[in-house]
């Protein structure tokens, strides 16, 4: 009885210990996210602004359509000057361009101990992942060029009266954006953090 007691006991406190590293290391990891919008935001050119940051996110195209209960991050979006154009066909037949957006970069600040799923190759048709960008000792940034859309009315009625729809000069076809250097810059942006 002494010795089952014993076990028990012994195994509560392996689990609360185990649970305070386990939230204290989780924590700690995902304030990095201020700390790394703050010194980006410090840094972009001109026409580049952060416009968003969402909590409790995965990096683009990781684990898409599998089953998740693991650790996530925080996106941080940064939308640069550039449009971005929809090419429409009307019921004419006619091609139209209009800019409806504008380029962008998805920032995913992840905790050091995220994992990308490989299962992720065996899925056809998934969409593109972020890619990994710069591993510090607490966290990840992944990065995935992007659009943001800021015509969003304009695009509904494209999508509602028009028979095809094409994104030819999107960062997500081209992986262009005006900021041509950044795969260089961010890293080296988060150095020492």
């Amino acid at each position: 009885m002494v010795a089952g007691m014993r076990k028990l006991f012994c195994l509560i406190i392996a689990a609360t210990t185990i649970g305070v590293f386990a939230l204290r290391d989780a924590t700690s990891e995902n304030g990095a996210t201020a700390a790394v919008a703050a010194k980006i935001e410090g840094a972009l050119p001109k026409s580049w602004i952060v416009v968003e940051r969402r909590p409790d996110t995965l990096p683009q195209g990781h684990y898409w359509g599998q089953e998740y209960s693991g650790i996530r991050g925080d996106e941080i979006l940064i939308q640069g000057g550039a449009d971005v154009h929809v090419a429409w066909r009307d019921t004419k037949g006619e091609w139209h361009t209009e800019a409806v957006g504008r380029e962008a970069l998805k920032l995913y600040v992840m905790p050091s101990s995220y994992r990308e799923s490989l299962r992720r190759f065996f899925i056809p048709k998934r969409p593109a992942a972020a890619s990994l960008l710069f591993e510090g000792q607490t966290f990840k940034v992944y990065a995935y060029p992007s659009f943001r859309i800021l015509e969003k009315e304009r695009l509904d009625w494209i999508v509602k009266h028009g028979n095809a729809i094409r994104w030819p000069d999107s960062p997500e076809n081209t992986h262009t954006l005006s900021w041509r250097n950044w795969a260089d810059e961010i890293p080296q942006m988060l150095k020492g953090m």
